[in-house]
């Protein structure tokens, strides 16, 4: 009687037989690698693929970290022009009902002031441009 194998199976077989492709295409290419440990999984196709080797250079997602950092360089050069009271004081002009609390957030159109009142009982959450 012959048994089916599922997806999982299958996906197993296929990726052991890609990790073992890899390692000794890696090891009849470089005779130096033959005297290195035997590593398994993700850490073996790091050190034979090199488009992976590369990708991983600056980290394990890339140019990520590059642009976070520099994401995080904008926001410091994207100070706000306007305080938190002075955000509040036209969110309650311009909409009326009480202050409950004021968040600077920063936005792909720069910083702005997340603004939440309180009127007649409901709560409105309104935003505030902070660069002007």
């Amino acid at each position: 009687m012959q048994r089916s194998i599922g997806p999982r199976e299958l996906a197993y077989v296929v990726m052991c037989a890609l990790v073992l492709l890899a390692y000794s295409a890696n090891a009849a290419a470089d005779p130096a690698t033959r005297s290195t440990p035997q590593r398994s999984g993700a850490s073996l196709l790091l050190r034979t693929d090199p488009h992976t080797r590369a990708d991983h250079a600056n980290g394990p997602h890339g140019d990520n970290d590059r642009r976070r950092q520099q994401r995080q360089n904008s926001k410091k050069q994207q100070r706000p022009a306007i305080t938190p009271e002075q955000a509040a004081q036209r969110a309650r002009h311009r909409f009326g009902g009480r202050v409950l609390n004021v968040i600077l957030e920063h936005g792909p159109g720069g910083p702005y002031y997340r603004v939440k009142l309180l009127e007649n009982g409901r709560v409105r959450v309104v935003d505030i441009d902070a660069r002007r």
